[in-house]
């Protein structure tokens, strides 16, 4: 073979190693992409459970309030009474200073 004909061959070969390279890189940043979408979904889930946990607690939180206020008016509705007009008076002297 003609030294003319082995640089066409060796050029071909570089052309096909190209390609390949190419794909190669290409399947491996389609995993990579894969991989990272996997973790972002798990992180994620992680995410909403926490919040979901947060929202729960919260929520359990605000309905012992309710009841312990409930409780309280309904034993001492005299002092609650009070203590509501003084809560109103108080704001009425606060917002009437302006």
């Amino acid at each position: 073979m003609s030294a003319a004909g082995r640089i066409v061959n060796d050029a071909k070969d570089l052309q096909n190693d190209g390609r390949r390279l190419g794909d190669d890189a290409m399947e491996a940043a389609e995993e990579g992409i894969a991989s990272r979408t996997a973790d972002i979904e798990r992180i994620l889930r992680r995410v909403e459970d926490t919040v979901s946990d947060l929202y729960d607690t919260v929520a359990e939180r605000g309905a012992q309030g309710v009841e312990t206020v409930e409780e309280t008016i309904t034993e001492n509705p005299w002092l609650s009474m009070l203590a509501a007009f003084a809560a109103g008076a108080l704001l009425t002297h606060l917002l009437s200073r302006r």
